[in-house]
């Protein structure tokens, strides 16, 4: 019935919400020390390439697990939309393009086309990344392996815009193509076994619950052995908006997830800052996880002195003993949390703790988690999987700052 059904998406949902949480830290190691061997090893050499194709695989799974975060959040009604004016053909073009290196090593006809060399719409940008990157993600994912064509149109038509991806794949049958939008769905048929790699019956969902955030529709056409064609309908004005969606300042979009490896962490990112005193910076790193420990110690420690603390409670002990200029904290611990250690800390009375920049590193990426670190008193929020590169601007710049 209806409600064992709403009971059981639901116990799906948070079942692997809880795994994708599980899966940060270790995706956070995996995605560091391919990274670092990337970095040492020869340009160009057949193990760089083998390197590139791990990373490749583990920038795959990290695309699935914020999936289902994303999914997570809209189900509980986190999301809040920030829509601002843009250009979709450029916005959709620079998505585009992040596929065309992939489409060219499957040698893959791609193509972009406009019916307007621009065309202004308000949508908040970050979501519609998710949109357009997912169903160009699925259409390579079911595009033929030989000859394949794969194709992304910007189009607009009195006061709607109309974003179409198509593919010359295996298509979808007419039995399933009413239910690929819902929750887990998966089609029966050769579908699956001709995709590069399975689909969780995420992806879509979350693409249809972002357009209709939007007050715009999706909808699917496809006949099996020729292909399908995803259509996504969008008004262009701010209309339909509330009032505190409405952004008029555009935000900075998202970094578009791409199919080959980010660029990785280099140690000339790393500013070797100096105090006045001409002695290095002290950086507390504060986690339980061994190995996450070590792998950023690695990470920092050719220009920055660095402590360690596997607690809450140790790390406490270590800013009352050491008075580092910077802490690096994850949340979940034991003995005491990233939480608590952090309003122990701001309440220390030395002027030092006041104003100490503690960064809060969380598997828990959302708006509630990065809020209650703000009231513990932590000054950044970054998720986990870390991204060194950011990890790196964001300590950079907080030292900076403290120089200023």
């Amino acid at each position: 019935d209806l409600v064992h059904d709403v009971a059981l998406q639901n116990s799906k949902l948070q079942f692997f919400t809880n795994i994708s949480h599980e899966l940060r830290t270790p995706l956070t190691l995996l995605i560091a020390k391919i990274d670092a061997y990337v970095n040492e090893s020869q340009p160009g050499s057949s193990l760089q390439r083998k390197l590139k194709g791990l990373g490749e695989n583990a920038s795959h799974l990290l695309e699935l697990v914020n999936e289902l975060l994303d999914f997570r959040k809209i189900d509980q009604g986190f999301i809040h939309l920030k829509v601002s004016e843009y250009d979709m053909v450029a916005f959709a073009r620079k998505i585009f393009e992040s596929f065309e290196e992939y489409a060219e090593s499957k040698h893959i006809k791609y193509t972009f086309t406009s019916s307007h060399p621009s065309i202004p719409c308000w949508f908040d940008s970050k979501q519609m990344e998710k949109v357009i990157y997912n169903l160009l993600s699925n259409a390579f994912k079911y595009v033929r392996k030989e000859n394949g064509e794969v194709g992304l149109q910007v189009l607009s038509e009195n006061e709607h815009l109309y974003l179409k991806v198509w593919d010359n794949g295996t298509g979808i049958s007419q039995k399933d193509i009413p239910h690929i939008f819902d929750r887990f769905y998966q089609a029966e048929n050769d579908i699956s076994r001709v995709a590069s790699s399975p689909g969780t019956g995420i992806g879509l969902a979350l693409v249809k619950d972002i357009v209709q955030l939007h007050h715009g529709e999706v909808k699917a056409e496809s006949s099996e052995g020729y292909g399908s064609v995803f259509i996504v309908e969008l008004p262009k004005g701010k209309d339909l908006y509330k009032e505190d969606e409405i952004q008029n300042q555009p935000t900075p979009p998202m970094e578009i997830p791409v199919l080959h490896p980010s660029s990785t962490v280099d140690p000339e990112d790393i500013v070797p800052l100096e105090k006045s005193d001409h002695s290095r910076y002290t950086i507390l790193l504060v986690e339980d996880n061994e190995e996450l420990l070590l792998t950023l110690q690695e990470l920092f420690q050719k220009s920055y002195h660095v402590i360690l603390a596997r607690d809450g409670k140790e790390g406490l002990g270590k800013v009352r003993e050491m008075k580092p200029d910077l802490i690096v904290s994850d949340i979940m611990m034991p003995v005491m949390n990233g939480y608590e250690a952090a309003k122990m800390i701001r309440s220390l009375d030395r002027e030092d703790a006041k104003v100490i920049p503690i960064i809060a590193m969380t598997a828990n990426a959302f708006t509630e988690d990065k809020m209650r670190a703000k009231e513990a008193g932590m000054d950044e929020h970054i998720a986990k999987p870390v991204d060194g590169k950011l990890l790196v601007k964001v300590i950079n710049e907080l030292v900076k700052r403290d120089q200023r």
